[in-house]
């Protein structure tokens, strides 16, 4: 997985190929909270979180890397009256940073590949 914060895209490799590229959003710092940078670098996913609740959402399939941050399907809400999910909120903003450091994915697979090209597979 490489993730480019500069075009807020999740590239996903298997064996050096490229199977996807996902929109994201990741960490909107701003005067009050200059913390919400989604931190660079190389990093290990270091255990499964699943579903998991942030305020009035729910985020799906968390997955935690660099011993505390998170990888995770963008957040949705829940009606209280039919059970299902409402993801509009959150994934208008897929392709913007808009998180509190997490980085939320896209949930479907892109019909076609994003036509920004993706950094070189990693070694």
């Amino acid at each position: 997985i490489v993730i480019d914060k500069l075009t807020q895209r999740l590239y996903l490799f298997h064996d050096g190929e490229l199977m996807d590229t996902l929109l994201v959003s990741t960490g909107l710092p701003n005067d009050k909270q200059p913390y919400n940078e989604t931190r660079s670098g190389e990093f290990m996913i270091v255990s499964p979180v699943g579903d998991f609740p942030s305020g009035n959402m729910t985020c799906g399939y968390g997955m935690r890397f660099n011993n505390g941050d998170l990888l995770h399907e963008v957040p949705y809400l829940t009606n209280k009256k039919d059970g299902r999910r409402d993801y509009n909120y959150c994934e208008k903003e897929l392709g913007k940073r808009a998180s509190h450091g997490c980085i939320r994915v896209q949930r479907r697979k892109t019909a076609e590949r994003a036509t920004t090209p993706p950094p070189p597979a990693p070694a």
